[in-house]
């Protein structure tokens, strides 16, 4: 009895590394022919038209199935097999790069080309995500989920930093068409590796098999319902919106105006600091997957939020008249410092927090909340750009990012006063 226990606890075991692994494997693959693609056509778009404006269509192509189509996915991912979705979306989208590679073959790369591949590989990307965020609690024991979310977050980190530079090696090595054919074999890869990860590890095995007959908008409203029931949740949630939103006004828009206008650093200085984010949310991600899992976050929560307004402020000291007059060596430390400093923070705030949501929210509506979460976060991204795009040309560059200090202490003294949060985190 005992020898068969402990086969059934190693079996167990090597599931869930088998898992974390294939996980990881098919992430890896895929997120980075995806951030190579952006890249790359990005540039070939420029590069062709010399227009600004056809740029920006592509990525706005790119953006609107997460905002218009995010909801629905949600329920496609509560009611249907998600292990079957993942895959699924995967393979179409390594159909979709080999059936543009085909096309353009006989007609070249034209610009609706990319814009209907763009948006048609951004649907299915979004069904993906939505799918794929869903599972991952049932994938692994609970007592991984928080490495599993780590080493997702470090994938993503790795995948910001080396896209772009890769992209622009494969964009000067290699013809575009090439890559679009190298890049549908990755992701048909990647759904070879997602077939053989057990969706149903940890996974609850009632299910309510009324939801089968539910019409679908009466599901996604039950999603909505259950999100603003949810006090807790909505609070979590409305404050992590709020730092989306601040980031835009403090950090998206008056950063690359300080850097490069006001301070008068290079335009590689600026990627430079640009690039130190995802490098600190790289750093935050590896440290959390090594660190024993926390039970109880709030205070942890509380201090790396109270770390993170202060970061805000901080962007906004160089250029208050009284800190000015240091060489721009010293800035460009400076501003590296603070945003590495602001990447590893957002990962120690963003990776619990999410194993806290992963845990509360059921599995039959988890779907859905998450992809109202993905499309909140995404709609209020353009909002934040767009009042601190108007407001930069008339107040002094310092005052957005105080603001957005001010707006967030505001927030986190009800986060602090909030008892039902001390109980849950």
């Amino acid at each position: 009895m005992e020898a068969r226990q402990d086969t059934l606890l190693e079996k167990s075991t090597t599931s869930d590394k088998a898992n974390l692994i294939l996980f990881v494997a098919g992430k890896f693959v895929s997120l980075f022919g995806t951030q190579i693609y952006s890249f790359a056509i990005g540039l070939y778009v420029l590069e062709k038209t010399n227009s600004g404006l056809t740029f920006a269509s592509s990525i706005i192509f790119s953006m609107l199935p997460r905002i218009i189509i995010g909801p629905i996915a949600g329920v496609i991912a509560d009611r249907f097999d998600r292990k079957k979705i993942s895959v699924g979306m995967d393979f179409i989208c390594g159909i979709l790069m080999l059936s543009f590679f085909i096309l353009s073959k006989f007609d070249g790369i034209k610009i609706h080309y990319v814009y209907l591949f763009s948006f048609l590989l951004s649907t299915a990307n979004v069904f993906f995500d939505v799918a794929m965020e869903a599972s991952k609690p049932n994938l692994v024991d609970n007592k991984n989920l928080t490495r599993l979310n780590s080493l997702s977050q470090s994938i993503t980190s790795i995948a910001s930093i080396s896209g772009p530079f890769l992209g622009g090696i494969v964009y000067g090595l290699f013809n575009i068409q090439s890559f679009l054919f190298f890049n549908g074999i990755c992701f048909i890869l990647s759904a070879i590796s997602e077939a053989f990860i057990d969706f149903e590890y940890n996974r609850p095995k009632e299910r309510n098999k009324e939801r089968d007959t539910m019409p679908m908008l009466q599901e996604l409203k039950e999603g909505v319902q259950f999100f603003r029931n949810n006090k807790v949740l909505f609070s979590i949630m409305s404050f992590s919106l709020l730092i989306n939103f601040s980031m835009q006004l403090s950090i998206t828009v008056p950063l690359p105006y300080i850097l490069t206008n006001t301070l008068e650093l290079s335009s590689s200085q600026y990627g430079t600091v640009k690039g130190f984010w995802p490098v600190g949310m790289l750093v935050g991600s590896i440290l959390l997957s090594f660190l024993p899992q926390r039970d109880k976050i709030f205070k942890q929560t509380v201090v790396m939020f109270t770390i993170f307004i202060c970061i805000l402020m901080a962007v906004a000291l160089p250029v208050i008249p009284i800190f000015s007059g240091y060489s721009k060596g010293v800035y460009f430390v400076y501003y590296m410092i603070v945003m590495g400093l602001g990447g590893m923070v957002v990962a120690f705030i963003d990776i619990p927090i999410m194993v806290v949501f992963q845990r509360l929210i059921p599995d039959e509506v988890r779907g859905r909340v998450f992809s109202l979460v993905g499309t909140m976060a995404v709609g209020i991204a353009p909002i934040g750009l767009l009042l601190a795009g108007i407001l930069i040309d008339h107040i002094p560059t310092w005052i957005l990012p105080i603001c957005a200090g001010v707006l967030l202490i505001v927030k986190l003294i009800f986060f602090i006063r909030d008892e039902e949060l001390k109980k849950l985190l």
